[in-house]
């Protein structure tokens, strides 16, 4: 694992220009870029993310904390690239993220598995943690024959969570979303495909 900074700290403006930030490890590279000011009272944040396409299977081998959160015997195959940006404060939070996929095959032990040829997953949210509001402006699930969109809020997230959530899909052929998945305690359940 290597940790490379380039980073300008301005004492009096309480700033600090992240010119980048980068993590090699296995095979993922991942930077960060961007501004944090007024660390010293309440910091405020201008940071973007990116990582290069990496194999899952190799950064899994690399932490095994993350590869131990995964069911025993739990093979994962595929690739990802993510980029993502957050703003704002701790306590008022704005932030994107575009995940790529491809080619990625889940398998556990159990013989349940997922397989995705290419997909993408986006999301642009807020929290304020102030009104105890997370706002979902738009998420996003492309996986080729299924494309998924959730938004809305979540108002007192922190204590008694109120929901207001709009979900849409296209119109898709179940067989589509099943044949990404393959689930052996449903296969008992289903009746025999027909053509």
């Amino acid at each position: 694992i290597k940790l490379t900074q380039d980073a300008t700290i301005d004492m009096a403006q309480a700033s600090v220009d992240l010119t980048e930030v980068r993590l090699d490890m296995a095979a993922l590279q991942a930077t960060v870029k961007g501004m944090i000011e007024q660390f010293k009272t309440t910091p405020r944040f201008d940071l973007r993310l990116a990582t290069n396409t990496f194999a899952m299977g190799d950064v899994l081998g690399q932490l095994p904390m993350l590869a131990q959160a995964l069911p025993s015997q739990t093979r994962v195959k595929g690739q990802l690239q993510l980029q993502g940006t957050a703003q704002g404060t701790m306590d008022k939070v704005h932030s994107t993220a575009d995940l790529a996929l491809r080619e990625v095959d889940v398998q556990m032990a159990d013989g349940t598995r997922l397989t995705v040829p290419q997909g993408a997953v986006r999301h642009e949210a807020s929290v304020d943690m102030a009104q105890n509001l997370f706002h979902l402006a738009q998420a996003d699930l492309d996986l080729g024959r299924l494309r998924a969109s959730l938004s809305g809020t979540v108002q007192q997230f922190r204590t008694a969570p109120r929901l207001a959530l709009k979900w849409q899909t296209n119109r898709f052929a179940a067989a589509d979303v099943l044949a990404l998945a393959h689930l052996p305690m449903l296969a008992t359940a289903l009746p025999e495909p027909t053509q």
